[in-house]
């Protein structure tokens, strides 16, 4: 009852058109990432966006749903499906393409509309919590644009038939660092913080505390190596609950920051004003437990470090740095244990290290593979665009 109450609030504070719905050549599947997508798209080209979170409604489409749902007698759990497929139905697109590589239903879709082309963009590390046992029951997929020849692939044997590597959209939006900028910040931690009670991995439930067990041991070392040195520990929030992600690593840093030491901790707020790609351009160091922004950073030559010790609490593999390739467990700038000797000791030698030896030591292990960088998307949209155009003529 409570979950069909919050249904009809959703219905309620949704926006809602009252337009017949044209025949569009592409459908971007979620207003979330359709920002990134739009830029890529040759003018010339119609699109239309569907979107998936209860966030807008087309009302035509809604009311041959309900009557669907009421003629059919389809489970409540399955009408916004139903909803969705029927806008795609309507909307008679040639190619879906999606930046939300995490949706399992997007992928489903692919069986329900074999003559469509489906693409998807890849956005973060959401491949460590695909069940592979789950897509060989469904279609593969079209495309697949990737942040690396690794993660291609991962992506080429289980969910698409082609996949390209195009590095990270949003990053290859900026340039390179400017190793000119005065006084730099030394070090900043990128926050990987969800606000949610349990942790849905390859459907088993993790507890919050549990999940974020790795904060809880990393950050008090991280901070006292910084005190010790008379530097800021900057952390930058990833979600806009501000004061609760700021409450989460406070109280992991409380017996410190009983000390006075609060002026040594500073966080920024990723927003719209404030990307954390500017951010970040901000420091000598970047660290990070599994944020795909620590990846990132090296496309905008930003030395980066990361403690890949998530999977340690639940015993997974996924979570071990450049997975899905295996690599040794501990390199010049990653560590998939903790121990305040060995942090020390990395956390130095990086701050240390100038850029210039730090991307040799890079190119030595092979980091290309690991994350690809593309100016302005240049390369891709021409990549892209030729798809469509190939697709859509036919």
């Amino acid at each position: 009852m409570i979950r069909i109450y919050n249904h009809i609030l959703k219905l309620i504070k949704a926006e809602w058109t009252f337009r017949s719905l044209d025949n569009s050549d592409i459908l971007i599947y979620d207003q979330v990432g359709s920002e990134s997508i739009i830029p890529l798209i040759n003018k010339k080209i119609d699109y239309t966006i569907l979107s998936t979170r209860f966030e807008k409604f087309n009302f035509f489409i809604f009311f041959t749903s309900i009557i669907n749902f009421l003629r059919l007698k389809i489970n409540h759990k399955d009408f916004y499906k139903n909803y969705l497929i029927k806008f795609i139905k309507v909307s008679n697109p040639k190619i879906i393409i999606t930046f939300i590589d995490n949706d399992f239903f997007f992928y489903s879709l692919k069986k329900e509309f074999p003559k469509i082309c489906f693409i998807c963009i890849q956005n973060g590390f959401s491949a460590n919590k695909i069940n592979t046992n789950d897509f060989k029951k469904l279609k593969k997929i079209d495309y697949f644009f990737c942040l690396s020849e690794i993660f291609a692939r991962f992506y080429q044997k289980n969910i698409a038939e082609n996949t390209h590597v195009i590095g990270s959209l949003k990053c290859n939006e900026y340039s390179k660092n400017n190793f000119k900028i005065k006084d730099k910040k030394k070090l900043i931690f990128i926050s990987s913080y969800n606000d949610f009670k349990n942790y849905k991995f390859f459907n088993k439930q993790i507890p919050h505390t549990k999940f974020y067990k790795p904060e809880s041991m990393l950050l008090p070392i991280i901070f006292s190596f910084c005190l010790k040195q008379k530097i800021n520990l900057s952390i930058l929030l990833k979600t806009n609950k501000i004061e609760k992600e700021k409450n989460f690593y406070l109280t992991i840093l409380k017996k410190q920051l009983s000390l006075n030491n609060h002026k040594y901790l500073k966080f920024y707020n990723s927003n719209k004003k404030k990307l954390s790609y500017e951010i970040i351009k901000k420091f000598n160091l970047v660290t990070s437990i599994d944020s795909v922004l620590g990846l990132e950073a090296i496309s905008l030559n930003i030395k980066s470090l990361f403690f890949t010790i998530r999977g340690i609490n639940f015993n997974n593999k996924t979570f071990a740095f450049g997975w899905p390739q295996k690599i040794k467990k501990n390199g010049f700038c990653w560590l998939s244990s903790v121990s305040k000797k060995k942090v020390n000791y990395i956390l130095k030698k990086n701050l240390n290290s100038t850029f210039n030896k730090w991307k040799t030591e890079a190119f030595e292990n092979n980091f290309k593979k690991i994350i690809f960088y593309d100016y302005k998307n240049k390369n891709t949209k021409k990549l892209v665009n030729d798809i469509f155009i190939s697709i859509i003529k036919k």
